[in-house]
């Protein structure tokens, strides 16, 4: 039976490990029937540049998936990682 608390508790497990006083994971979830959009990634970057921490990794999960923008941008940017609902169920 899939639970999404242990996969979660995977991801945060592997981030944990790769931590230093330097880094810091960003994150938000959005449990909507819309895809999420750029300017969610947008926002999420912009509140995060309110912390001094020079490497910064960005998890966004979404229970419909992302926009073509929001993925163009991750893909750019390449500390994001986007993770659907089906990611997580079929991963």
């Amino acid at each position: 039976m899939f639970r999404l608390s242990d996969y979660m508790g995977k991801v945060f497990e592997e981030i944990c490990r790769q931590q230093d006083k330097n880094t810091a994971l960003f994150g938000e979830c959005k449990w909507t029937n819309e895809k999420v959009d750029l300017s969610v990634l947008e926002t999420l970057v912009k509140r995060s540049e309110l912390f001094p921490y020079k490497n910064v990794h960005y998890y966004l999960f979404a229970k419909t998936g992302f926009t073509k923008g929001c993925i163009e941008r991750a893909k750019e940017m390449g500390n994001v990682t986007l993770v659907s609902y089906e990611d997580i169920v079929d991963g």
